[in-house]
């Protein structure tokens, strides 16, 4: 299962197109929080990455909360970031799998 706006859009309930931008926008902005918060390597393997359900459940869950809490002055109770996103990236930091090899003389 590929993260793509369809299923975000899924998650979030939306039956429109009218904001499609704005949550691609949050969808980006989702994936690089996560990738950094993971880890700074340069050598990430980001088709295993892609597939992992532990980076498609943070991206998915952070990026609707970055689309529900857009507002300066939110309707409803200002919260922190979701635990599943939290969970999901401390989850991720531990994967080895997530690095792509280097060889010896590349270090």
């Amino acid at each position: 299962m590929a993260i793509d706006l369809e299923l975000i859009k899924k998650n979030l309930r939306l039956s429109h197109s009218l904001e499609d931008e704005l949550v691609l926008m949050y969808m980006e902005w989702a994936k690089d929080t996560v990738l950094s918060s993971v880890t700074t390597s340069r050598g990430i393997d980001t088709a295993y990455l892609e597939t992992n359900m532990q980076y498609q459940k943070a991206v998915i869950l952070l990026t609707s909360y970055y689309y529900e809490n857009r507002l300066a002055i939110p309707d409803k109770k200002h919260t922190e970031m979701p635990y599943g996103v939290l969970d999901a990236i401390q989850k991720l930091r531990g994967n080895s799998k997530i690095h792509l090899e280097v060889a010896d003389h590349e270090v």
